[in-house]
């Protein structure tokens, strides 16, 4: 499973797909956010600490807030890295 951090966001997202893939239980909490598209964007999301290693495994990055969407409208050409989670 891939991870593609995106520059230029300013909070961390994941599928729900992941979430459950990891057996995560998070939290449920309403966001709203404010984008160049809507002004308010309103939805049910879990959220969870997650901690992202390298595929070699030597490098890691602790995301201590990430939400879950159902689904990411992220360009994969937008992405700077590719890791592998691991479970």
């Amino acid at each position: 499973m891939n991870a593609h951090p995106v520059s230029g966001l300013t909070n961390a997202f994941c599928s729900q797909e992941l979430i459950r893939k990891l057996g995560i239980e998070g939290r449920e909490e309403t966001v709203n956010m404010a984008t160049f598209g809507s002004d308010n964007n309103r939805w049910k999301a879990r959220v969870a600490s997650l901690q992202v290693y390298s595929k070699d495994g030597d490098s890691k990055v602790f995301i201590p807030c990430a939400y879950s969407r159902k689904t990411l409208a992220i360009d994969a050409g937008s992405a700077t890295t590719a890791v592998e989670t691991r479970d």
